[in-house]
């Protein structure tokens, strides 16, 4: 029986006679922690990812809309009127299509076509998909959950042979019971 152990020395200060230890602890009560620290180049909770012709990065952040990235990897902070993020909130006025919500605060997923438009599938029972463009101005607001008639699951464009892209948006929706659902648009 081999009775050898791999192990690292004990560190100075967890010994009897040894180096006292220096030890800290920092008890916080005022709920900092749980404030989201991204803005500059940093990203929260990215769930997608797009790229378009030019290189540009586009990412669904959390809780924070689509931010543009450079292809050197810095944020763009001329994106979506000087805002960093394109989040669709009451302010955003260049696209309410009549009222309708384009609020972006979650976004799944993300598909760019031939014209480098970034379709942006957010939120969750009241799904959407809203168009931007590379400016990260809204241009296309109005297929709204009455619209697709679901609760986005994924986003893609496929060009076609005709040279067309042709938008296809998954997802379910209850009614009962679970239903598949398929939204697509030329």
């Amino acid at each position: 029986i081999n009775q050898n152990a791999i192990s690292k020395p004990v560190p100075p200060g967890s010994g009897e006679g040894d180096v006292p230890a220096n030890i800290l602890i920092l008890l916080d009560s005022s709920a900092s922690m749980n404030t989201s620290v991204a803005g500059g180049d940093g990203l929260d909770h990215p769930h997608s990812i797009a790229v378009d012709s030019n290189g540009n990065i586009y990412v669904g952040e959390g809780k924070l809309g689509v931010m543009k990235m450079l292809p050197d990897a810095t944020a763009d902070a001329t994106f979506a009127e000087n805002n960093r993020n394109f989040k669709g909130t009451s302010g955003d006025t260049n696209c309410q299509n009549g009222g309708s919500n384009t609020t972006l605060k979650q976004v799944y997923s993300m598909a760019i076509d031939s014209n480098d438009l970034i379709y942006a599938m957010g939120g969750t029972n009241n799904g959407k998909v809203i168009v931007l463009n590379a400016a990260g101005v809204c241009v296309d607001g109005s297929m709204q959950h009455s619209v697709i008639k679901n609760r986005p699951q994924s986003i893609t464009i496929q060009q076609m042979p005709d040279g067309n892209d042709h938008l296809w948006v998954t997802g379910k929706w209850f009614s009962g019971s679970w239903k598949a659902t398929v939204f697509t648009k030329n």
